[in-house]
């Protein structure tokens, strides 16, 4: 339909992660969690772009603009008593 709907801030930076890449990761971790220390900063290297970012990303792959709208968040909530997914989904709406 030619629109990106951002579930935050547009220019927010979100971090990002391949899942398969990141199951690597924490096989590659949980077969070395002998060598590590009580207290370890771990880190992954993923992506870190914001929504204007990736939009324009999209817009460069399918060659045309495409309209930025938000999220609306009130349908989710209205909807979260009936829709389990729903629920779940404004469960995690401190994150945008």
């Amino acid at each position: 339909k030619g629109i990106y709907t951002a579930p935050g801030p547009a220019d927010l930076v979100h971090e990002w992660a391949y899942l398969p890449d990141f199951a690597v990761g924490f096989v590659a971790l949980a077969r070395n969690l002998d060598k590590l220390g009580f207290h370890e900063a771990l880190n992954f290297p993923g992506h870190a772009v914001t929504d204007l970012q990736i939009k324009a990303a999209a817009e460069k792959a399918i060659g045309r603009q495409l309209k930025m709208t938000a999220m609306p968040w009130w349908v989710l909530r209205a909807g979260s008593p009936f829709v389990a997914m729903w629920r779940e989904i404004v469960s995690m709406s401190y994150l945008r």
